[in-house]
């Protein structure tokens, strides 16, 4: 059996900071490093389409601190994304609504992986 879409929620980063005895923080880090290590097993499995929910409506009730650094780590995930993109020939469909325009014009003919 082969996947052709594997979709993944971003759930437990801060369940597993705490556990650790970690500042949340570190927890949504690691969350977010761990999706490089996804995404290069995404393509040496040749899955073609990877979906990614990195922040819900649920991550609105957090503190407004907690909020703040999940879209500043978010925007750091992206602007990175922009250097990695070519290395995993990622074609990037949304970034996510904040409309801005023409976000996906520098992955428009990558082939690998549709993130």
């Amino acid at each position: 059996m082969s996947l052709n879409h594997l979709a993944i929620i971003m759930d437990g980063n801060r369940r597993w900071a705490i556990s650790k005895d970690l500042e949340i923080h570190e927890g949504h880090r690691k969350g977010a490093d761990n999706l490089w290590i996804i995404i290069e097993k995404t393509k040496e499995l040749n899955i073609k389409y990877l979906t990614v929910f990195g922040f819900s409506t649920e991550n609105w009730k957090r503190s407004q601190k907690e909020v703040y650094f999940l879209l500043s780590l978010l925007e750091e995930f992206l602007d990175d994304a922009k250097s990695k993109i070519k290395k995993y020939n990622c074609k990037n469909y949304k970034r996510y609504s904040d409309n801005r325009k023409n976000s996906c014009e520098p992955t428009l003919y990558n082939r690998t992986i549709n993130f």
